[in-house]
């Protein structure tokens, strides 16, 4: 316990930062990359609502670590406005965060041409409304996983005020 407190968690999967460019903004992206595994796939991160960075605090590294061990690659990136990403995720609308999930798929097709890779889509909260509007514009999608999302803005804003 005491090594990991010190040195912290040597995850099994490697990491490579990028940055991608969009119609609108130059997002600051991490990839995690399987240590071992062959690439089956991508999975693309689709943030919830706040200021989050690649990583959210590296909470999403057992995550992605998990996926990696799996064999696929995970493609994060911080919110525009937020680390070295440009622009300012504030002004952006649910079909504007759909529409950057779409070009950071593009990327993955124009960087990765001659490989037949699944992508899917993995998404918390405010991703319940964003990844539906990625599936309807993108069908290369394979899967989407979601965690806790978000579906009606009035019924998740009760619990604001209880």
């Amino acid at each position: 316990m005491i090594g990991i407190f010190i040195f912290g968690n040597d995850y099994q999967m490697s990491e490579k930062k990028v940055m991608i460019h969009t119609k609108t903004n130059n997002l600051s992206t991490i990839m995690t990359f399987p240590k071992h595994e062959k690439i089956k796939g991508f999975i693309v991160f689709v943030h919830g609502d706040g200021a989050q960075n690649a990583t959210q605090d590296d909470g999403y590294k057992p995550l992605m670590e998990r996926f990696a061990k799996q064999g696929y690659v995970s493609i994060s990136w911080d919110k525009p406005g937020v680390g070295k990403s440009m622009g300012n995720w504030l002004h952006q609308s649910m079909t504007d965060r759909a529409n950057e999930v779409t070009e950071v798929i593009d990327w993955v097709h124009k960087t990765y041409p001659n490989a037949n890779y699944r992508i899917g889509l993995w998404g918390a909260s405010q991703a319940g409304w964003v990844i539906p509007k990625v599936m309807k514009q993108e069908n290369k999608i394979s899967f989407a996983l979601l965690a806790a999302p978000a579906i009606n803005v009035m019924r998740q804003g009760i619990y604001y005020n209880v």
